[in-house]
């Protein structure tokens, strides 16, 4: 009688807070795991989970509309060339790193930076 009692005393110690822990995040999730649930999120607007890498993606839509300035600034640089579009950190777009390398290596194509401060 005395494994049974420990057998049922085991599987109810691991299964009950595994049960109050599901219970509680279904019913009373926090606010901060809401961004990772992807459709079951009660969140609305312009974020849409991607279902290939499960991260949250604006819509181009309103990416678009977001970003409307600077788009049209990008856009002056249309060109038959063809283009790389550089973003990241100062190893990428601080002057004589990456970007500047790699368009002194390849100057037929066109290298447009975000946010690089000049």
């Amino acid at each position: 009688m005395k494994p049974v009692r420990f057998a049922m005393g085991l599987i109810l110690g691991l299964l009950g807070p595994l049960a109050a822990g599901e219970i509680y995040a279904r019913y009373r999730s926090p606010s901060d795991i809401n961004l990772y649930l992807g459709d079951l999120s009660p969140l609305h607007g312009p974020f849409k989970p991607d279902p290939a890498l499960g991260a949250d993606y604006q819509s181009f839509e309103t990416l678009r509309a977001d970003y409307k300035p600077r788009l049209e600034e990008l856009d002056a640089f249309r060109s038959p060339r063809p283009a790389w579009l550089w973003f990241g950190n100062s190893f990428v777009q601080a002057p004589g790193m990456l970007g500047d390398t790699s368009q002194a290596e390849m100057p037929d194509r066109l290298m447009v930076y975000l946010r690089r401060n000049e």
